[in-house]
């Protein structure tokens, strides 16, 4: 004789959404309720369904946080690139190379700078990119000009010394008689 359907009580359609916002796989679920799939998804599909989007929300909001908040730059670039379309492949020179490898190759880092900070600005003001990412893009071009500033004053630093101590009288070791 075939086991009746079992039912699920509030509580435990609220653990089943639960355990699928925590990203337990539904035949695991159906197994922690002592049921076979086919039926868990039967009485509960709703929750099962509503419990991993919930869960996803909740990861997706955390990342946009992430993105715009000027602290975690790679966040900011990996929703560009699945949010707002970016690609290392894009046809426009400042999205087309590592931007790190492009300043570092440069005799003139800051021109590439800020051709990529006026091409972002040029996203937002099309609505291709949201400003609160923009802002992050430029406080992340802030980090790069101070690095080529602080760069530059070292070679000059280096060069400052090296003609100093090139130009030093050179001290002769004599023997003085008392």
């Amino acid at each position: 004789m075939p086991n009746p359907p079992k039912k699920l009580t509030v509580k435990e359609l609220a653990e089943v959404e639960t355990l699928a916002g925590l990203g337990m796989r539904f035949e695991d679920i159906a197994l922690t309720k002592d049921m076979c799939l086919d039926t868990l998804k039967k009485y509960a599909d709703e929750q099962l369904q509503r419990g991993k989007a919930k869960a996803k929300a909740q990861i997706m909001q955390t990342a946009y946080k992430m993105a715009v908040s000027g602290e975690n730059p790679t966040m900011t670039i990996f929703w560009l690139k699945t949010q707002a379309g970016w690609s290392e492949n894009r046809n426009n020179t400042a999205n087309r190379n590592n931007l790190a490898e492009m300043v570092k190759k440069s005799d003139k880092p800051i021109q590439i700078i800020v051709a990529y900070l006026a091409e972002t600005m040029g996203q937002v003001s099309h609505g291709d990119v949201d400003p609160r990412v923009a802002s992050c893009i430029a406080r992340i071009a802030g980090v790069f000009l101070k690095a080529v500033a602080q760069g530059e004053l070292e070679e000059r630093l280096a060069l400052l010394e090296s003609t100093i101590k090139s130009s030093e009288p050179q001290l002769l070791d004599l023997e003085l008689e008392p």
